[in-house]
Order: C-alpha cells, then sequence, then structure tokens
C-alpha cells in the first residue's frame, strides 16, 4: 500500500515540477491561496493532503526565487543608475 501512495504522490508532483515552469507569480499565489483553503476545509485524505502541502511548497519555493530574482534585478538597475549619474 505504502508504494501505491508514493507513486501517486510522486506523480503529482512531477506534473506540479512540469507545470512550474509555465505559470507566472501572479499564478502562483492565487494556487497557493486555493491550496491554503483547501488545506484549511480538512476535507481531503492523508494522501491528497500531502500532495497538496507538496504542491504549495514546489510553488512558495518557486515565489521566493521570483522574489529573489527581481529584488537582484531591481539592484541592478538601481547601480546601473547611480553609476551612470556619477559618470555625468
Amino acid at each position: 500500500m505504502s508504494e501505491e501512495v508514493e507513486g501517486t504522490v510522486g506523480e503529482v508532483v512531477g506534473e506540479a515540477d512540469a507545470a512550474e515552469s509555465e505559470i507566472g507569480y501572479a499564478e502562483r499565489v492565487a494556487r497557493l491561496e486555493a491550496i491554503v483553503r483547501e488545506l484549511e476545509a480538512g476535507q481531503q485524505d492523508l494522501e491528497a493532503t500531502l500532495a497538496l502541502f507538496e504542491e504549495g511548497m514546489g510553488h512558495l519555493r518557486a515565489c521566493g526565487d521570483a522574489l529573489d530574482a527581481a529584488e537582484g534585478r531591481l539592484r541592478e538597475l538601481t547601480l546601473s543608475e547611480a553609476e551612470s549619474e556619477a559618470s555625468r
């Protein structure tokens, strides 16, 4: 039975990983909010709860990475602008 649960969760996670690269930040946040609502409702069995949790963690990591990348880009732009003004 544990092999069946592991395989099912793995399939869901694999599908979530494939979909991760195709959705944007806003969609991830919306999906995270939906996952939280589903988990708070507590209507899922253990297998579905684990799959939702894993999907949510994937979206959370991706959102964090996107925010880190945006912050880095803002730093680059700010530094570039400051250097440009300093050379004038």
